[in-house]
């Protein structure tokens, strides 16, 4: 794998699991918005199961007001104030 193209994919991969959208993806990778939605698409058909994380972590925030990572330590978030920084920082959390 060329390192270009190893860069293009680590991208891709945190764009998708922070929810950035093709837009910011284009931007970060220097291509075109429609090509960056193929990428996305591509991607998240390969690899389903971080959009399934991803909406069960958000679920979860969202009914209990915390996350919950591996080593069983608790985020909590005030439930009324949730943004979409509050949802990265709870993904982070894990």
């Amino acid at each position: 794998m060329q390192p270009r193209h190893r860069d293009q994919v680590k991208k891709c991969v945190y764009a998708n699991i922070y929810g950035s959208g093709a837009t910011h993806l284009a931007k970060v990778l220097e291509m075109a918005v429609p090509e960056a939605k193929q990428l996305l698409s591509a991607f998240r058909r390969q690899h389903p199961r971080i959009q399934e994380l991803r909406a069960n972590v958000l679920q979860g925030l969202r009914s209990r007001g915390f996350v919950t990572c591996l080593s069983k330590r608790r985020r909590y978030f005030t439930r009324g104030m949730l943004s979409d920084h509050t949802e990265r920082a709870a993904f982070n959390f894990l």
